[in-house]
């Protein structure tokens, strides 16, 4: 069992390492690497945002 679960983890890691490397995978004629780090530095601006926001209201003057 726990065999086969290490299997399937390797598996997915030899995936992303194929999309990491130079071997592109074309989804719809983007390269999913491209789509990859637009995804992550989406996250990453959406989570700074968010801190920035929550910050803005956490020391905002109460009414």
């Amino acid at each position: 069992m726990k065999r086969r679960r290490l299997g399937r983890v390797r598996e997915q890691l030899e995936l992303f390492w194929q999309i990491l490397s130079h071997e592109d995978i074309h989804v719809l004629g983007i390269s999913l690497r491209k789509v990859l780090i637009l995804l992550f530095f989406l996250l990453l601006i959406v989570g700074v945002l968010i801190l920035i926001l929550s910050a803005v209201l956490f020391f905002a003057p109460s009414p």
